[in-house]
């Protein structure tokens, strides 16, 4: 099993965990400063501070045992949307080309089982302790009006808001991934200054709710 660390967003109340790969040689191929970096935006200053026990890969409700295989497809999930981001030239798969940089990666997401489909927005901010660290433009609570849909495009899976041309093997392969998961959908939300957090969820056959997770610049 990875390890795994509980972490608090300062804006939030509730402790996320975040899980840790130290083993897998697939960090030697991407961008690990943009996935840290991914990780403290969403959870805090305190998801840096574990560094040692590898490249953050996945983040967990805290009181959710993530099963074995399921981590096992998460780690190749990052790994497969950071490489499908890196080959199309843009920071997160899911921000694609919207975000005005590209200093931001993407990482997993698991929920587990529950209702956490489309219109259950705000309750997967809420399992993710995201909720209170997200804000309007003048500051005040995020409702669920704030959040934002995200079209998927029919021929590749992934957010329109990366543009693709010509697949290639990377986004073909984050395609056969994503097929896995039913009910998939996309949102995005507005976070912290100009960051906006972006989320792409769907359900595997055990009925457990899982995806990628990403932030974007909009200035």
């Amino acid at each position: 099993m990875a390890p795994k660390v509980a972490t608090t967003h300062p804006e939030a109340a509730s402790v996320v965990q975040v899980l840790y790969d130290s083993t897998s040689s697939f960090a030697e191929s991407l961008d690990t400063a943009t996935i840290r970096k991914t990780a403290v935006t969403l959870c805090g200053d305190r998801a840096s501070a574990s560094n040692a026990a590898g490249l953050p890969f996945a983040l967990a409700p805290p009181d959710v045992d993530v099963p074995a295989e399921a981590e096992t497809f998460l780690k190749q999930l990052m790994c497969t949307a950071n490489a499908a981001a890196a080959s199309v030239l843009c920071g997160s798969i899911l921000a694609g080309h919207t975000s005005d940089a590209d200093d931001f990666g993407d990482v997993a997401t698991y929920l587990g089982p529950g209702d956490y489909g489309q219109r259950h927005e705000r309750d997967v901010l809420q399992l993710l302790g995201l909720e209170d660290a997200t804000s309007t433009d003048n500051g005040t609570d995020v409702s669920l009006t704030a959040t934002r849909p995200i079209e998927l495009s029919s021929a590749h899976l992934i957010p329109r808001t990366v543009d693709v041309s010509i697949p290639g093997d990377a986004i073909k392969d984050l395609d056969s991934l994503l097929m896995r998961l039913e009910d998939r959908y996309a949102f995005c939300i507005p976070g912290p200054g100009v960051l906006v957090f972006y989320f792409l969820l769907g359900r595997d056959g055990g009925s457990r709710w899982m995806g990628l997770a990403g932030v974007g610049v909009h200035s």
